[in-house]
């Protein structure tokens, strides 16, 4: 049998490298960007910018400032590329370039509004920043660029403002006619991150810190470039709210951002701050919200100790928007409590707190999503208790004595009551035996227990008799 063998022909091994140069090209133009896209996944939201920034200091400080020389021919091909914004890069902000839009240029100071076609805008000589206002409000935008932090790549994350600003900056490249750096028009946006307020319980106040930045979003990583003319932010709020600083001059784009450290005492939830600019003398809108907070209203005080006392301690929620209950798991390190109570943001809830022992009891409240919230009461020896117990129960024996004089003498009346109104005040309050009583008194009155105590021990030194007998049928079984 004649075995034919097929050998590769130049045109076959043509047509080989040809498929391969194929596959290469169509990996490079999926795959790569697919690559990147999966590497810069990792969002770093609002409330965490802050932390970001403290652990990694150096993006506060990241700036190109290589200067390079250019050649003439270079310097004018150049010049013509960076005279307009580019807004090519910026379609994912601008989606109409061929719309006509009202601009706002700021020249020597004045304000002038320009009618124009956005393609064809271009900044003019010694006009360094305008702006395009948009309706609407500010939302939660995910910056296109991303910062490369060692391996990995993250995506910031805040609060962007309608307008587009459109700034004259710096860059690296020094024209060689004049000798000045050469300028380029960038789109900006304001973006602003936002943490909620936190309650300082020291200071009684609430805290926390803005930040803001110009975000230049157009490449492929954040870079921060130098604004050609600082532009000023003013921060405006109310009186119950203090600002430092209150003018933030922005003098580059993106990192490191502007800190405002805000301070709070007023009712407000939200807290609103306006930001206003010589572009924008209107002001832009940002709401700080504040933490929702567990508090004990009860405030600290003393307890009658080994038992005898209880009081009502009343739980409520501040700055909870929401309508669903929340459950509250409540710990004390002495003493006994109800173990949770439900609390809405109208309805605060109650719990009794009953002493236990002498000393310090710290009672924590916690739940879901809240910071815990503790409040001190002290359990001190019951000596008011003992004291108003036996002259209750002495007041008692001479009512009694006064009542039939003829069978005791009255000292023997006042032994004998005194000895019965403590020891009726000791079922009714610490055992808790309160059936003895056809009627019940509220023993965690806070205004009015002491005299309980003494009302009690009355009432137990001068129906000793009867109590007694009742006392025996609940022990005794006939």
């Amino acid at each position: 049998m004649k075995i034919t063998r097929y050998t590769a022909t130049g045109k076959n091994r043509l047509t080989y490298w040809e498929r391969a140069a194929f596959i290469t090209l169509l990996y490079v133009v999926f795959m790569l960007p697919a690559a990147h896209k999966v590497q810069a996944q990792e969002i770093i939201p609002p409330h965490q910018v802050s932390r970001l920034l403290r652990d990694i200091p150096y993006l506060g400080h990241t700036t190109d400032t290589v200067q390079r020389a250019l050649t003439p021919a270079q310097a004018t091909m150049l010049s013509r590329q960076l005279d307009r914004p580019n807004f090519r890069s910026n379609l994912h902000i601008i989606e109409d370039t061929t719309s006509v839009v009202n601009i706002k240029v700021s020249k020597n100071g004045q304000l002038s509004d320009e009618s124009v076609m956005l393609s064809d805008f271009r900044l003019e000589d010694g006009v360094n920043m305008a702006v395009i206002h948009r309706k609407g409000a500010a939302e939660l935008t995910l910056a296109e660029s991303n910062i490369p932090l060692g391996d990995r790549h993250v995506k910031l994350q805040g609060m962007v403002l309608p307008d587009i600003y459109i700034a004259r900056v710096k860059t690296p490249y020094i024209d060689p006619v004049s000798g000045k750096i050469l300028t380029e028009q960038r789109v900006l946006r304001l973006m602003s991150f936002i943490e909620p307020l936190i309650y300082n319980w020291q200071q009684n106040n609430y805290e926390t810190d803005l930040f803001v930045m110009l975000l230049d979003d157009s490449e492929t990583e954040l870079r921060r470039r130098e604004l050609v003319e600082p532009h000023p932010v003013e921060f405006i709020t109310s009186r119950h709210t203090l600002l430092e600083p209150v003018i933030v001059q922005f003098t580059h784009t993106n990192m490191p951002l502007q800190r405002v450290n805000v301070t709070d005492t007023s009712p407000h939830n939200p807290v609103l701050v306006r930001m206003i600019n010589p572009l924008n003398l209107e002001g832009d809108s940002i709401f700080l919200p504040k933490e929702s907070l567990i508090r004990i209203d009860t405030p600290p005080r003393a307890l009658q100790g080994l038992g005898v006392q209880s009081i009502p301690v009343s739980i409520s929620l501040l700055n909870y928007l929401e309508e669903d209950s929340v459950r509250v798991t409540l710990t004390a390190t002495m003493g006994t409590i109800p173990g949770h109570v439900y609390v809405s943001r109208d309805k605060p809830g109650r719990v009794l707190l009953r002493s236990e022992s002498t000393g310090k009891s710290i009672i924590t409240a916690r739940a879901d999503n809240f910071h815990e919230t503790t409040t001190d009461f002290e359990f001190v020896l019951p000596v008011l208790f003992v004291l108003l117990t036996l002259i209750g129960g002495i007041i008692g024996g001479v009512l009694k004595h006064l009542l039939n004089p003829a069978k005791k003498m009255i000292w023997n009346h006042m032994l004998q009551g005194a000895l019965a109104g403590f020891v009726v005040a000791i079922l009714y309050y610490i055992i808790g035996l309160t059936d003895i009583f056809t009627f019940n008194v509220d023993a965690g009155a806070i205004y009015f227990n002491e005299f309980s105590y003494l009302g009690i021990a009355v009432l137990g030194s001068l129906f000793w008799v009867q109590i007694y007998g009742i006392l025996e049928k609940m022990v005794v079984k006939k």
